[in-house]
């Protein structure tokens, strides 16, 4: 009697690194260069892409082939949060000099918010409540 044949890892993998990313199917499958159709097919393991569709999404992710086909869900790298994610995704595709640039701005306008003892940040960074 033969057993089932093992269940791909590359949907779960896939839509976790997606999310994990900050892309949305369609941001993804436009990076790829597929439809977004075929992009929900694979994640809702409708469709088994190709080897040269693997590298492709690998490569829009920011990931490897290996940790789309790897069958462990271990996380290399921390989770992160959906606002660091949003701002990953944003940047995504920028030069490193625009990036340092962005840094060097946001290190800026925290210390002007530091050096000013703004009642409505708190130290984590976040804002705190509302004052009326």
């Amino acid at each position: 009697m033969r057993s089932p044949p093992l269940k791909s890892p590359i949907p779960q993998n896939l839509r976790r690194l997606r999310l994990a990313a900050g892309l949305t199917q369609a941001q993804l499958a436009e990076l790829a260069e597929v439809t977004d159709a075929t992009l929900s097919r694979i994640e809702r393991a409708r469709f088994a892409p190709s080897q040269d569709l693997l590298q492709r999404l690998a490569k829009a992710i920011g990931t490897t082939e290996a940790d789309l086909v790897a069958r462990q869900n271990v996380d290399k790298k921390p989770t992160l949060r959906p606002a660091e994610a949003r701002l990953l995704a944003t940047v995504r595709g920028w030069d490193d000099a625009a990036i340092d640039d962005l840094v060097k701005g946001t290190r800026l306008i925290a210390g002007a918010f530091a050096r000013s003892g703004d009642p409505m940040r708190r130290p984590s960074g976040r804002p705190g409540p509302k004052r009326r």
